[in-house]
């Protein structure tokens, strides 16, 4: 619950898998959320209490290099 993990060690973590699976990674974006996950981004806070709360990721972006 207290140890989170950031979104720029999370793509440290994924950058090198992606990359051993033959992908060049080209944009890294991040996630623009919509009004209805907002919402129940909201709803599932206040039936928790506030201890579960989803962030917005990331999109990457890649093509497969041969």
């Amino acid at each position: 619950m207290f140890s989170g993990e950031s979104l720029g060690r999370s793509l440290e973590r994924v950058l090198p898998e992606l990359n051993d699976d033959g992908y060049r990674v080209s944009f890294v974006l991040p996630d623009q959320p919509s009004i209805g996950w907002i919402l129940l981004n909201i709803l599932i806070a206040f039936c928790t209490l506030g201890f579960y709360w989803r962030r917005a990721g990331v999109l990457i972006i890649g093509e497969r290099v041969d």
